[in-house]
């Protein structure tokens, strides 16, 4: 992973994993995949942005699904 050098990463492959996550740690940035096969990462960024810690926090979504 690019970052894992210079940052203090977490990753999680899938939501159920995420959702399992230390909630005390406060992340700098979230980066997620649209794509995670157990859930929607679209509602997943709605709750954190309602939610008093992370309402401020940078959320990049991205996808390597390519349509033809």
């Amino acid at each position: 992973m690019i970052f894992s050098s210079d940052y203090d990463v977490k990753s999680f492959s899938t939501l159920s994993e995420f959702t399992k996550r230390d909630a005390n740690i406060d992340p700098d940035l979230y980066i997620f995949d649209v794509k995670l096969p157990d859930g929607s990462e679209i509602d997943l960024c709605a709750d954190i942005k309602n939610n008093n810690h992370g309402k401020d926090l940078p959320v990049i979504m991205m996808s390597a699904n390519a349509k033809n």
